[in-house]
């Protein structure tokens, strides 16, 4: 069975010492294996604080999330944002191996929002500027046994990469280390097939997020959660499936996710809700 985690952005943003120390207990108290670890600005966290937290309580960090608000970007932007965001990237790399976090995941090419027009040949040279970008932080990686995951996001999104196939793309040349971060939240929007597109995927496959189509706890919507599954054991893909939603009480967060209404009874609901429906369908 798959180890199930959660992301804290299901109750906080930040997700700081502070809130750590107090949702990290709750998560193990639910049942949780596993736990991702947003990183919205350096230092938010301690890691060997994070860590020695985590064990007191028999969860395992699954993934680092990189998060890309305005100003953070590896293509189309000038030299001096792509150097800050490299050494952003560069940090959650660090702070993933000080963890214990097998992934840095996360749209790491431009800022959640950011949208243009683009030939093909701009497309061609967006992906190739992402790759000489990101070349040196997937160096890091390797060092520390640390994998990226590339997440596609959607239309609304970015205008980068919307799809598997594009991901794919995009993170072509790179080294192995180098991956996809599947979102079926995502996916349900952009791919024609999502659970064709997963099985394409699966030899790049770094981690894994899951939500409901609507951005609630997994099972209480439309998704084939049994068919992704399946098709996910296909992949031979071992690691974590970690549930990732937001909370509407922070303003940055709610409106960048567009979180407009309660998704659930409450935060806790969700996540205990998504974890028993994960329970049962994986056995």
């Amino acid at each position: 069975m798959y180890a199930i985690g959660v992301n804290p952005w299901v109750w906080a943003s930040p997700v700081d010492d502070e809130a750590l120390a107090e949702l990290i207990p709750r998560i193990a108290a639910f049942g949780f294996d596993a736990i991702e670890l947003p990183i919205e600005q350096p230092g938010d966290w301690d890691p060997i604080r994070t860590r020695d937290l985590l064990a007191a309580h028999g969860l395992v960090a699954a993934g680092v999330c990189a998060v890309t608000p305005p100003g953070r970007d590896l293509v189309d932007a000038a030299p001096a944002v792509v150097e800050s965001t490299v050494a952003y990237l560069k940090g959650c790399v660090a702070s993933a191996a000080a963890v214990g976090a097998g992934c840095v995941g996360g749209p790491a090419y431009a800022s959640v929002g950011r949208t243009w027009r683009m030939s093909a040949a701009a497309r061609a040279a967006c992906y190739a500027d992402f790759r000489r970008a990101l070349a040196p932080v997937a160096e890091q990686a390797g060092e520390v046994g640390v994998s990226i995951g590339v997440e596609a996001l959607n239309r609304y999104e970015t205008s980068v990469v919307n799809t598997i196939e594009q991901t794919i793309e995009l993170i072509d040349g790179l080294p192995p280390n180098v991956g996809i971060m599947i979102d079926t939240y995502h996916m349900n929007i952009e791919e024609a097939d999502p659970y064709a597109a997963l099985a394409v995927a699966g030899p790049h496959i770094k981690h894994v997020q899951v939500s409901g189509t609507n951005r609630g706890a997994p099972g209480a919507d439309h998704f084939d959660w049994p068919r992704f599954f399946a098709v996910l054991r296909d992949t031979g893909y071992q690691g974590a499936i970690c549930i990732e939603s937001f909370t509407a009480e922070n303003d940055a967060i709610a409106t960048a996710a567009a979180i407009w209404r309660p998704l659930a009874p409450s935060q806790d609901r969700l996540a205990t809700d998504g974890l028993r429906y994960l329970q049962e369908i994986l056995g």
